[in-house]
């Protein structure tokens, strides 16, 4: 009961800092995009942090290159989706134009 109780206040305290995180970045950003935006940007910022880290004690790498690529993952992870979203808004407006050009460059 103990760990659930730990593991339950580690998120909170990540959800808490994602909120002031994000109503940070709301305040000094120019751009006028919903709050859900930013905490979205700020949560999958600290998923690939997550995800960078066990990558990197998966391939062994130096402590000094760990917080490099943790870093880079985790600047880079809001960008990469907005561009794999409007990659699929493009492919959803015309999804035979894009299987063609994918069979034409095929062979």
């Amino acid at each position: 009961m103990d760990e659930l109780i730990t593991f339950l206040r580690q998120w909170g305290q990540i959800c808490i800092l994602s909120l002031l995180a994000a109503a940070t970045q709301m305040y000094l950003s120019g751009t006028k995009i919903t709050f859900l935006h930013y905490f979205m940007s700020v949560l999958m910022a600290i998923l690939a942090a997550y995800i960078a880290e066990s990558l990197c004690l998966w391939l062994n790498l130096n402590s000094d290159l760990q917080t490099g690529v943790i870093a880079i993952a985790a600047y880079a992870a809001p960008h990469l989706l907005t561009g794999v979203n409007s990659l699929a808004k493009a492919i959803s407006k015309n999804p035979k134009e894009f299987i063609s050009i994918i069979f034409k460059h095929k062979s």
